[in-house]
């Protein structure tokens, strides 16, 4: 059997060398979840600016809900033009609704969007529903 020879010059060597590389490593952990909570805060950021749409529908007279849920689809300010319609029959606003401009916001749920586009509220802003 060979015997190790473990000079001291050879121990400190060694030493040093895993001294530095447990250095590297724990300045490597020490940034990197900065880092990752970073990018991660920036995708939210990105997530949410592509979620929030805003846009001007035009309600004539006599419009249909479907009619109106295909100007909503259509500028992606709600998912389903079925349920759209489906929500708008079941509560009466089907036969309610008011001709003009409407400012919407995607971020408005079906029931913000029909008491506008029915007049039961003010023309709600972008800006208001935040």
């Amino acid at each position: 059997m060979r015997k190790f020879n473990f000079s001291k010059s050879n121990l400190r060597s060694a030493g040093i060398a895993f001294l530095l590389a447990g250095m590297i490593v724990s300045f490597a952990a020490l940034f990197s979840p900065v880092q990752d909570a970073a990018s991660i805060e920036t995708g939210e950021q990105q997530d949410q600016l592509k979620t929030e749409a805003v846009a001007t529908i035009q309600v004539r007279e006599n419009s249909t809900a479907e009619e109106i849920g295909r100007s909503l689809a259509d500028q992606g300010l709600i998912d389903d033009l079925e349920t759209f319609e489906t929500f708008m029959m079941e509560n009466g606003y089907h036969e309610n609704f008011q001709a003009g401009e409407y400012q919407i916001n995607s971020e408005m749920t079906m029931k913000d969007i029909a008491q506008v586009v029915t007049g039961q509220t003010d023309k709600i802003d972008a800006d208001e529903t935040e």
